[in-house]
C-alpha cells in the first residue's frame, strides 16, 4: 500500500510539471476523447485521497471541469469520496446531492467522514438517509455506524445495528465484531 500510494503521488507530481511545462496544456487534453480520459482522472482523485492533499485535490476538480468530464458518474463519486477523505464535508455533500447515482460506497464514505470527525449526530443521519433511498448497506457500513451509536451512547440504536449484522450474516467479520464489542463497552453494557 505504502509503495502504491509514493508510486500515485509521483504520477501526479510528474502530471502537474508537465502541466506546468506547457508540454501537455489543457487544449491537448480536451482533444482527448472524455471516456478516455476518466480512468486517469480517477486514479488522480485517488491519490489525493490517500494523500489527503487539498489543495492538489482542488486542482484535480478543476481540470475535470474544465475537461467536461466532472458530471461523469464515476468521476463524481471519486470526488465526492475524495472531498470526503480531505474532511471537506461541505463540498462532499454538495457534490453527492447533485450525483444521479448514489451507491452503497458513496454513503458509506459520507458516514465513515462524518464519524471519523467525531460527528455522530450526521453520520447516523447519513446512515438514515441511505435506509430511505432504499440503499443496500454492505459489510463496511455497519461497523461505523457502530461506532456512532457507541459515541452517542446509544445502546437500543446499537441494539438494532447489532441485529442487522446478524441478519445480514456479518456476525464472523473482525470488523463488524470489533465494533459491535467496542459499541456495548462505551454503553457500559457488556454481560
Amino acid at each position: 500500500y505504502y509503495s502504491y500510494n509514493i508510486c500515485l503521488q509521483d504520477h501526479f507530481f510528474l502530471y502537474l510539471s508537465f502541466i506546468k511545462s506547457k508540454r501537455v496544456t489543457v487544449v491537448h487534453m480536451m482533444m482527448a476523447k472524455p471516456h478516455k480520459l476518466v480512468p486517469f482522472y480517477a486514479t488522480l482523485l485517488d491519490a489525493c485521497s490517500s494523500s489527503k492533499h487539498l489543495k492538489n485535490l482542488k486542482r484535480i476538480h478543476a481540470l475535470t471541469i474544465t475537461l467536461g468530464i466532472s458530471r461523469n458518474d464515476f468521476i463524481r463519486s471519486k470526488l465526492v469520496s475524495s472531498y470526503a477523505c480531505c474532511a471537506q464535508l461541505h463540498e462532499a455533500n454538495i457534490l453527492f446531492s447533485f450525483t444521479i447515482r448514489q451507491p452503497t460506497f458513496l454513503f458509506n464514505s459520507l458516514i465513515r467522514a462524518y464519524s471519523s470527525l467525531n460527528l455522530f449526530s450526521q453520520s447516523l443521519c447519513i446512515f438514515r438517509q441511505m435506509l430511505l433511498a432504499r440503499k443496500p448497506f454492505d459489510r463496511h457500513t455497519l461497523p461505523v455506524v457502530l461506532k456512532s451509536c457507541a459515541g452517542l451512547s446509544a445502546l437500543r440504536l446499537g441494539q438494532q445495528v447489532h441485529g442487522a449484522v446478524l441478519v445480514n450474516g456479518f456476525g464472523l467479520d473482525l470488523a463488524n465484531s470489533n465494533a459491535l464489542i467496542n459499541m456495548y463497552s462505551k454503553c457500559g453494557h457488556l454481560v
